[in-house]
C-alpha cells in the first residue's frame, strides 16, 4: 500500500513522559476492568508554557487536575468519549471522539487559550517564510504546523492563533520520492489528504474572528507506508482564498529517508 491509497483513522499517539502511575500501578488498576488511563500535558496556547490547575475531565467518568508542570494522569471509563479542560482565565478546551480501550495508556497534549488573547492582522499580502529548525509541537506564533515522529508514525497537530477576520487554512506535503514528487498532497476538512486537482481544498474554514485552531494530533500515518525520501510540509492562511492575492505560507523539511 501507498501513502496515495490509504485513509487511517485518527488516533492520538503516546508520546509525552509519564508521571503520577506507573506502569506497575497502572496494570493494576486496569487489568480485568473496562478502565484505562488518560495522561498527557495542558499547555499556554500563546506562551507554550505548562499549566498547573487544570481540570481535566473524562465524560465517561474520571477527572483530575494537572501538576506544576503541567502533566496530568488520571483512571477513568474506557470507550469513546469527551476530553473538557478547564481553567479560570481560559477559554475551555474540548476534545471529541477520543478512543481509549480497556486497559489502555493514552497521552494526550492539550493547548488553553487564554480567555484574553488578542486577534492578530489577517494576511494582508504575499509572505513566504521556511521555518529551518522546525520545533515537534506546533507554536501559534512561529510555526502553527508540526509534524514528528512518534514511535513508527508520523503524527500532525496544528495551532494557528486567531485572526480578526475569516480566513482559509490549508494544509499540504509534497516529496521528492518518486512515487510522490508530482503531487501537491492537501488535508480536507475531515483530515484526510489527497492530491491536489484544480481549486485548492481547505483544511478548515474559519467563519468567525478571533477564533483559535487547535488541532493536538489530528492524523498520523505509519512510517512504513511513505516512501522515502525528503518532505516539505506547508501552512497557509488567507482572507482572500479567491485567487489568494494576499496569504502567509510557512514551510519546513524532514527527511525521512533513513527513518525505519
Amino acid at each position: 500500500m501507498s501513502i496515495l491509497s490509504i485513509y487511517p483513522e485518527h488516533p492520538v499517539h503516546p508520546g509525552y513522559p509519564d508521571h503520577c502511575a506507573s506502569s506497575l500501578d497502572v496494570e493494576i488498576e486496569t487489568r480485568g476492568a473496562d478502565t484505562a488511563v488518560l495522561t498527557g500535558s495542558v499547555k499556554d496556547a500563546e506562551s507554550g508554557i505548562s499549566v498547573s490547575n487544570a481540570r481535566v475531565q473524562w465524560n465517561l467518568g474520571g477527572e483530575t487536575f494537572s501538576s506544576e508542570n503541567g502533566y496530568f494522569s488520571t483512571i477513568v471509563v474506557a470507550g469513546e468519549g469527551l476530553v473538557t479542560t478547564s481553567l479560570a482565565n481560559y477559554q475551555t478546551n474540548l476534545k471529541a471522539k477520543v478512543q481509549l480501550g480497556s486497559g489502555e495508556t493514552k497521552k494526550i497534549l492539550v493547548f488553553v487559550a487564554p480567555v484574553e488573547s488578542s486577534c492578530i492582522e489577517a494576511p494582508d499580502m504575499p509572505l513566504v517564510e521556511e521555518i529551518v529548525s522546525p520545533g515537534m509541537e506546533p507554536d501559534a506564533s512561529f510555526q502553527p504546523f508540526a509534524v514528528r515522529v512518534v514511535y513508527s508514525d508520523l503524527v500532525f497537530s496544528a495551532l494557528f492563533p486567531p485572526y480578526d477576520e475569516k480566513v482559509n487554512i490549508y494544509l499540504g506535503m509534497t516529496s521528492d520520492a518518486p512515487e510522490l514528487s508530482p503531487y501537491l498532497l492537501l488535508f480536507d476538512s475531515d483530515d484526510a489528504y489527497a492530491p491536489m486537482t484544480g481549486t485548492p481544498v481547505a483544511w478548515r474554514e474559519v467563519t468567525e474572528a478571533c477564533q483559535w485552531q487547535q488541532e493536538e494530533e489530528f492524523f498520523s500515518i505509519p512510517l512504513e507506508l511513505l516512501p522515502k525520501g525528503k518532505y516539505t510540509f506547508y501552512s497557509l492562511v488567507t482572507a482572500e482564498p479567491d485567487g489568494m492575492p494576499t496569504f502567509e505560507i510557512r514551510f519546513f523539511t524532514l527527511d525521512l529517508s533513513s527513518i525505519d
